[in-house]
């Protein structure tokens, strides 16, 4: 999915003096614990005009992750499923597994074998998944996917089915 809530405010805060952390880290965290994604948006491009003149590195920071790290704000999700999805963490575990298992490997002689190994990773990695944290509001997850899809792609359920 994108890049974290958390990932980004790390970024950010890394490109700032220590002296800002605080007051920069307070406001981001607010703008990502509201309820609207207009609210979030806007709160996160005031504290970039804020910065952007003497911190231009942080605010690119800001601005490079921004609309995907605000994509279910909109969504109505339990908190607990919107803040795992705003998490790139499974799918980092998954790719460390994957690199932890394909790393025995000293000669890669198809692409057959790639697909196998990778297929091996994912058994491995498979041992560790746990539940998804807010599963019960996947429903709601899926009507809001249903919904964005028909807005980028209105195509007559009629004409797909002939």
């Amino acid at each position: 999915m994108q890049r974290c809530q958390e990932h980004n405010r790390r970024n950010v805060l890394d490109q700032l003096p220590k002296h800002l952390h605080p007051s920069v880290s307070k406001v981001m965290i607010d703008a990502y614990q509201s309820k609207s994604q207009a609210t979030a948006k806007k709160r996160l491009l005031q504290l970039a005009g804020q910065l952007e003149q003497d911190h231009p590195d942080a605010v690119a920071s800001l601005k490079e992750g921004l609309d995907e790290t605000l994509t279910f704000k909109n969504m109505a999700l339990m908190p607990s499923l919107e803040r795992t999805l705003s998490t790139t963490n499974p799918i980092e575990n998954l790719n460390s597994t994957i690199r932890r298992v394909t790393r025995r490997v000293k000669r890669w002689r198809a692409g057959n074998m790639i697909k196998r190994w990778v297929a091996a990773g994912v058994l491995e990695a498979q041992r560790g998944f746990r539940k998804l944290r807010g599963y019960k509001g996947m429903p709601v997850l899926l009507e809001a996917l249903r919904q964005h899809a028909e807005r980028i792609n209105p195509i007559d359920q009629r004409q797909e089915v002939a």
